[in-house]
C-alpha cells in the first residue's frame, strides 16, 4: 500500500503506469500548461520527451543512459544529444530484441566498461540487461514477504535470489554488480556466473510489519548495519559509496567490505562542513568522479519557509558543500532524480523531464528535454513526488 500522505497527488500516475505506450510518441495527458509535456519522443536533445525520468548512467565515452520509469524503457542520449530508445516497448516482462522486450518501471540504471547496460525492473523484480541488443535477466524473481509486501530475501543462483528494491547499483572492473537491497538493509553482490551474495549488512530483512527498519554499525560487511541504503556508486579503486538514507549518511565500503561513514551526523538537515559533522537529510542518488569527490542527492531541507532540493559535493578531505540548489514552489524545474559522473571529467544530473551537466555556477542548460517555466496552480492536481525514488514505496 503507497503511503499518500507521503507521496501527495501520485495516484493519477498509479492509474496510468500499466498503459502501453506506443512505438513513436505518447503523450501522458497530464494537462498542466507550467509543466513540459511527457511523452515518448526521439530525437536531438531540445525536441525529446520523457515520462518521468528517474536515474541517470554514463558511460566513458559520454554517453547518457536513462531509466524513462513510466513509458517502461531505457532511453540512450548520445554525445551529440539526440536521443534514442535503447531498450522497451511496453509494461510487461519478455526478453529478446531490446526494442521489443518489455519490462515494467525500470528505475535504476548502470552501464559497465564494454558498454553493457544494467537495470533494476522494478515492476517484474529482476535485475536485467542490454547486451549487443538483447535485453535479458541476470537475477531475481516476483515474490512477497508474508505479509504480502511485494519483495523477498535470498542469496544464491540467479534464478532463486530474490530482492526487496533496488534502488542503486554498480559494476566493477571484473563485471561484478553490486546493488543497494533497500528493505532488506544489506548491499549485494552477484558474480559475472550469476551467483547473488550478501557483501554487506547485517540484521533485520523486511518479513513483517513490525520489521521495518534497519541500523547503523560500522565495521566488516558481516557486521555491519544499513538503513534504507539507496544510491550506489565504485570509484577507481573498486571502493562503494552508499546513499544511507535512513541513517542520512553516506556510507563507505572497501572491496574487502569494511564498511566506515563518510558523511553525514545521522541527524536530517542541511549544515555544510566537515564529512561527519555536516548533515544530509534521506540521501537517494550518489555518484563519484575520477577525483575522488563525490556528489550527493537527498530530499528536501526546510530552510525558513522553503524546502530546497540540493546536491552536495564531498572532496577527498571530507569537506561537505552545497552545490546547486532548487527551491521546491518556487524553481518550476522540481526536484532532481539521478547523478552520474562520467570518466570524461563531467557530472549529470537527471530530474524528472530533463537530463544536464553540473557546472562550477550550479546547472547547465538541458541535454535532452524540456523543463517548465512557471510554477503550478495550486488548484491543479497534478502528480507530485515527495523523493525522487519510486513508485514501490510498500507500506
Amino acid at each position: 500500500m503507497l503511503n499518500f500522505a507521503r507521496w501527495g497527488g501520485l495516484l493519477t500516475v498509479i492509474m496510468v503506469m500499466g498503459c502501453a505506450v506506443g512505438p513513436s510518441v505518447r503523450e501522458s495527458g497530464l494537462q498542466d500548461p507550467c509543466r513540459p509535456p511527457t511523452g515518448l519522443v526521439d530525437g536531438p536533445g531540445p525536441e525529446a520527451r520523457f515520462w518521468f525520468i528517474n536515474a541517470v548512467a554514463a558511460d566513458a565515452n559520454g554517453n547518457l543512459f536513462l531509466a524513462d520509469i513510466l513509458n517502461h524503457r531505457l532511453r540512450k542520449v548520445g554525445t551529440t544529444g539526440d536521443v534514442t530508445t535503447l531498450a522497451g516497448s511496453s509494461h510487461g516482462f519478455t526478453e529478446g530484441p531490446a526494442l521489443t522486450a518489455k519490462m515494467a518501471d525500470p528505475n535504476t540504471v548502470a552501464v559497465d566498461g564494454t558498454g553493457v547496460v544494467y537495470f533494476w525492473d522494478s515492476g517484474n523484480q529482476r535485475i536485467r540487461k542490454v547486451s549487443n541488443g538483447h535485453v535479458s535477466s541476470i537475477a531475481g524473481k516476483f515474490s512477497r514477504y508474508p505479509d504480502g509486501v511485494i519483495g523477498g530475501y535470498a542469496d544464491g543462483k540467479a534464478e532463486d535470489a530474490l530482492f526487496s528494491i533496488v534502488y542503486g547499483m554498480a559494476v566493477n572492473r571484473v563485471g561484478e554488480i553490486f546493488v543497494t537491497d533497500y528493505l532488506n538493509h544489506r548491499i549485494r553482490k552477484i558474480s559475472p556466473d550469476g551467483v547473488v551474495t550478501t557483501f554487506a549488512g547485517s540484521g533485520p530483512i523486511r518479513v513483517g510489519p513490525d520489521e521495518k527498519w534497519g541500523g547503523y554499525v560500522d565495521g566488516p560487511g558481516s557486521i555491519a548495519r544499513f538503513n534504507q541504503p539507496q544510491g550506489l556508486a565504485i570509484d577507481t579503486s573498486g571502493n562503494l559509496y552508499v546513499a544511507d538514507s535512513g541513517n542520512h549518511r553516506i556510507r563507505k565500503v572497501s572491496p574487502a567490505g569494511e564498511v566506515t561513514t563518510l558523511a553525514g551526523t545521522g541527524e536530517l538537515g542541511g549544515a555544510d562542513g566537515e564529512g561527519t559533522q555536516a548533515q544530509l537529510t534521506n540521501p537517494s542518488a550518489v555518484t563519484v568522479d575520477g577525483e575522488g569527490n563525490v556528489f550527493v542527492l537527498g530530499a528536501d531541507v526546510r530552510v525558513g519557509q522553503h524546502d530546497e532540493a540540493r546536491i552536495r559535493k564531498i572532496t577527498p578531505t571530507g569537506q561537505v558543500s552545497t552545490v546547486a540548489k532548487r527551491i521546491k514552489g518556487i524553481d518550476p524545474r522540481g526536484h532532481y532524480t539521478g547523478l552520474a559522473a562520467s570518466a570524461n571529467g563531467k557530472v549529470y544530473v537527471s530530474d524528472l523531464y530533463s537530463v544536464f551537466e553540473l557546472t562550477d555556477n550550479g546547472e547547465g542548460s538541458p541535454i535532452a528535454g524540456i523543463q517548465p517555466t512557471c510554477v503550478s496552480s495550486p488548484s491543479i492536481s497534478m502528480p507530485t513526488l515527495s523523493s525522487p525514488r519510486w513508485p514501490w514505496w510498500p507500506w
